[in-house]
C-alpha cells in the first residue's frame, strides 16, 4: 500500500501543487484513492475499521462510495481523529 500511495502523490505533485493539511493527509491523494480504490482512502485517512468494512461490502453497495466522493469534494470529509481533509 505504501509504494501505491507513494506512486499516487508523485503523480499528484507533477500535476498540481499538493496541499497538506495539519494532519498530514493530503486531499488529493484522498480523494484519488476514494475514487479508484474505495476502502484504502478510509484507511489512509486512519479509519482502518470502516475502511475494512468498506472493502468487504463494496464500498457500501455503492452508496457509500459516492457519499465519500461528495463529503471530499465539500470539504466535510475527516479523518480518524475528526479533522477535516480539505483542501
Amino acid at each position: 500500500m505504501t509504494i501505491l500511495v507513494s506512486l499516487v502523490q508523485t503523480v499528484v505533485m507533477e500535476g498540481a501543487a499538493v496541499t497538506q493539511q495539519a494532519n498530514g493527509k493530503d486531499w488529493v491523494v484522498t480523494l484519488i484513492l476514494a475514487i479508484i480504490l474505495p476502502g484504502i482512502d478510509r484507511i489512509y485517512a486512519g479509519s482502518i475499521g470502516l475502511g475494512i468494512v468498506k472493502i468487504f461490502t463494496g464500498a457500501g453497495f455503492g452508496v457509500w462510495w459516492l457519499v465519500d466522493i461528495i463529503k471530499l469534494v465539500t470539504g466535510s470529509y475527516k479523518d480518524g481523529s475528526g479533522v477535516p481533509i480539505s483542501k
